[in-house]
């Protein structure tokens, strides 16, 4: 294998909320722990030959119920064989629970596999060993089979290819044993029988290896693992090469997938639910918050830190990292001697003042003007087109909204002062850093270019191996669509269609796309600032908020990007939090005539009510109401439903 893979990055995220490891599942079904060396694959023997998930053409992948449940399925003679793939606590941290079912007419074998690959790069096995049901990797048990399998094959990176040995049909009867490989090739697989309509449960440990101490004449121990609900706490299960298991293990009681599902919907909709009508945006939306939600659990570089905090609080899983999100840029300041990352100071502020908005503790003041003053002082430093000067601008705008909410009029009148400047730094021109303002509503409207839909990579940043016709960016083109709705233009949202006809079938995009075949680039397969922006886009044109100022109250926009695509089209939003307050509305149709009926829990008493989308010129004060529209002109060649 290559030493790096830039050319079909794209896989899909599964984890829990109890902590932040994750597993990424690739289109195939081949798993990989981020930052481990090395990954899980799986074969499937049929009638008529033995099936390699990551090379075949017969193979889908889904969620199962739009939870982050990834199911890929490979078609064998006589029906299909499906693998799930979800995660749950464990007694050491949370694990991967991996359910083969086979759904066929017919018998299979599954032969599981441990490699030294990563969905990356080659990866790195040095010793992986094989005692009873457990697969050890460099002293940590990192496979848990429900049992010992029948035939099993060890290799070293002198041996045949593992996969050519199964193939052929020569893999060996199982039996304990070690390979070694001085050049961390090593690998394991074990091979098992499935009946018809059986399924299989084995699991996958996520939980960063303890420290392995090397006692004398041994290159290392064993970590102690428990599985949960296999192998006691406290016991390895695992035996020296040639010995017995320490102890039997009790078989996994069978994966309730849809219980865990249900969990996932419950924790989804646990305040915001959407009825809107089904397109191919919307068919999306309840993955993309589950996938927002278990982002919001992960570690993250600081903007998509930052983009998740605020589009999570916004899908209604609360806003509590404001203080957290400014300290973070605080220290990384204070370790750079003051000059933090541009982006990741300005991202900070931004969101922990749209946190504090949505209800969130406001951080220090000492923290914030001190990471105001630093980034002031470094925004005239940057290119008016770049990034960092959006986020310059972006952060410095949060920053005075902060200060003036803590009641420091003179520090917010002087940050609001560094702000204007640096937002017009940013200039006319229609620049990434002037979508950036735009979108997030700072600065005066810029319309996108009309075309093309998905935006272009700049030459310095596409893949060597890539057309500029071939790859494109999502976050880029949600920067555009963003800038079109704030600008009132119903472009935003055959963008988005764009990206989402662009992403994978369980709705994850990788850093770049390829439009010519699936895969993207990049080193992030399932970007969380994607999915971030994807989110925050739809919601924007569904509630917009405007902050109250000196003289003016606060305003709400409802459906301020109605969709042409929704014309004569019933729709209904419960619980959405916003900084006005907690907004439920219904929209209902009497013949060509819209009906909207509206409160917002919460509101302050002059709020402003309107809805642009709907009728431009209507207004409305108070908590909620109702109100009947004449019929909106229809776009050319849309019809009422």
């Amino acid at each position: 294998m290559a030493s790096g893979n830039n050319s079909a990055v794209t896989w899909t995220l599964a984890g829990d909320l109890s902590g932040s490891e994750r597993i990424a599942v690739d289109p195939g079904g081949y798993l990989w722990v981020p930052g481990r060396s090395w990954g899980v694959d799986w074969w499937i023997g049929a009638d008529d030959r033995w099936h390699i998930p990551t090379r075949e053409a017969a193979v889908r992948q889904s969620l199962v119920a739009a939870a982050p449940v990834v199911q890929t399925t490979v078609r064998v003679p006589g029906g299909d064989v499906h693998q799930r793939v979800l995660v749950v606590p464990g007694p050491d941290g949370s694990e991967a629970l991996v359910e083969v079912h086979n759904d066929s007419a017919a018998p299979v074998a599954v032969a599981v596999a441990v490699r030294p690959v990563t969905l990356l790069a080659a990866g790195w096995a040095q010793r992986v060993e094989l005692s009873g049901a457990a697969v050890v990797v460099d002293g940590e048990a990192v496979l848990q089979l429900p049992e010992a399998p029948r035939r099993a094959l060890l290799s070293t990176g002198s041996d045949p290819d593992p996969m050519t040995t199964v193939v052929s049909g020569d893999a060996p009867l199982a039996a304990d044993g070690v390979a070694v490989c001085p050049a961390g090739r090593a690998s394991a697989v074990a091979i098992v029988p499935l009946a018809h309509r059986a399924r299989w449960t084995y699991r996958v440990a996520l939980a960063a290896p303890a420290a392995l101490a090397a006692p004398a004449g041994g290159p290392g121990r064993r970590r102690l693992v428990s599985f949960s609900r296999g192998v006691p706490t406290g016991q390895s299960g695992v035996a020296p090469a040639g010995g017995e298991p320490g102890g039997q293990e009790p078989r996994p009681r069978p994966v309730d997938v849809d219980a865990a599902t249900r969990g996932w919907r419950a924790q989804v909709e646990r305040q915001v639910r959407l009825e809107l009508p089904a397109d191919r945006v919307t068919a999306v939306l309840d993955a993309l918050r589950a996938h927002l939600l278990l982002a919001a659990g992960s570690t993250l570089e600081p903007v998509a830190a930052s983009e998740v905090a605020v589009a999570g609080a916004t899908a209604g899983f609360g806003a509590t990292a404001a203080g957290a999100l400014v300290e973070a840029a605080v220290e990384s300041g204070r370790a750079r001697r003051g000059r933090p990352a541009v982006s990741a100071a300005g991202a900070a502020l931004w969101a922990a003042g749209r946190l504090v908005a949505l209800g969130a503790t406001a951080p220090p003041v000492p923290a914030v003007a001190e990471l105001a003053e630093g980034l002031a002082q470094l925004a005239g430093g940057v290119p008016a087109s770049s990034l960092d000067a959006g986020w310059a601008a972006a952060g410095l705008a949060g920053a005075s909204a902060l200060l003036r909410g803590a009641g420091e009029a003179r520090a917010a009148a002087r940050t609001e002062r560094w702000a204007a400047d640096a937002l017009f730094r940013l200039g006319d021109d229609p620049t990434d850093s002037r979508m950036l303002s735009a979108a997030l509503g700072l600065g005066p409207a810029v319309a996108a270019p009309p075309s093309p839909l998905l935006a272009p990579v700049p030459d310095a940043a596409r893949p060597p191996t890539a057309s500029p016709a071939q790859v494109a960016d999502p976050a880029r083109t949600l920067l555009w669509a963003g800038a079109d709705g704030r600008a009132g233009r119903r472009e935003w949202y055959e963008r988005v269609a764009a990206v989402v006809r662009a992403g994978s079938p369980t709705a994850t995009w990788p850093e770049l796309v390829d439009t010519a075949q699936p895969g993207g680039y990049g080193t992030v397969g399932h970007s969380p600032v994607v999915t971030a922006r994807l989110w925050s886009v739809v919601r924007d044109s569904l509630v917009r908020e405007t902050a109250p100022t000196a003289g003016a109250p606060a305003k709400l926009a409802l459906l301020p990007g109605w969709p042409a695509a929704w014309l004569g089209q019933p729709l209904e939003v419960h619980g959405m939090p916003s900084a006005a307050g907690v907004v439920s509305y219904a929209l209902r149709w009497h013949g060509e005539r819209p009906a909207l009926l509206w409160s917002v829990d919460g509101a302050p008493a002059d709020l402003i009510v309107t809805a642009p989308g709907l009728d431009p010129g209507w207004s409305a004060s108070g908590s909620g109401g109702d109100a009947l529209f004449s019929a909106p002109p229809a776009p050319e060649g849309a019809q009422f439903s």
